[in-house]
């Protein structure tokens, strides 16, 4: 969007009868890479990402709050996917995928507080699928993650119970900033038996392992009982 730059140069002067106080920016864009060298293999390149801009300007200031101008609010990321696809045999199959970004999140209510909020996370994951079996299907997997952030504060605390709520403008700000790195493991795997033509059963289990400022382990089981009652009812 040219919205911000082509109507600030038409309106730029300061006899200037028209004005306008809502100033959004944004751009995205996409990109695609797909190669395929056999019937067995693919991979898969994908790299997108968006900038946006909000600025609301208030006409005047408000009567409750004499500082507070409007408002504004960013929101930036850009992110990388990979995957890869590759048949090992007929009934074995291998699936990898790699995503990175980078996300950031501004907000100035009033213009006078501020907090930002910055994140990259990476994710690994390999899957596999194997259908050897009449009528089975195995697979499992490992998933790990892990999410560099960094936050930035300058905000009023909370009003108490029974504190008399003042104007942003009037409230005392408290700086903050926490960083760190976050990490999640996951080692997963389930199996599906078509028992009948209108009866199937899948079973699975799934171990968490967080790593980081939180740190647990969990163990998440998984049982799913399909039966074909009619041919419009399961």
């Amino acid at each position: 969007s040219y919205f911000d730059a082509i109507l600030g140069a038409i309106f730029s002067g300061d006899d200037s009868m028209v004005s306008f106080s809502t100033a959004p920016r944004y751009y995205d864009y996409q990109a695609q890479l797909q190669w395929r060298p056999s019937d067995r293999l693919e991979l898969r390149v994908l790299l997108f990402g968006s900038d946006d801009f909000l600025s609301v300007v208030a006409a005047q200031n408000s009567d409750n709050d004499g500082r507070s101008t409007g408002f504004e609010l960013g929101r930036t990321f850009h992110q990388l996917q990979s995957t890869l696809r590759y048949a090992i045999s007929d009934q074995l199959s291998l699936y990898v995928g790699l995503a990175t970004s980078y996300q950031t999140l501004d907000l100035a209510p009033g213009n006078i507080a501020d907090f930002q909020l910055t994140f990259d996370p990476v994710t690994l994951r390999a899957d596999l699928d194997y259908r050897g079996l009449p009528g089975v299907q195995l697979r499992g997997g490992v998933q790990g993650t892990a999410t560099r952030f960094r936050v930035q504060a300058r905000l009023p605390p909370p009003t108490k119970e029974g504190q008399v709520a003042l104007p942003l403008s009037a409230r005392e700000l408290v700086t903050a900033t926490e960083e760190g790195v976050d990490g999640l493991i996951s080692v997963w795997t389930d199996a599906t038996w078509q028992a009948l033509d209108t009866l199937s059963i899948n079973g699975g289990v799934r171990l968490n392992a967080w790593l980081g400022r939180f740190g647990a382990v969990a163990a998440d089981p998984r049982l799913l009982i399909a039966w074909d009652a009619t041919d419009t009812t399961r």
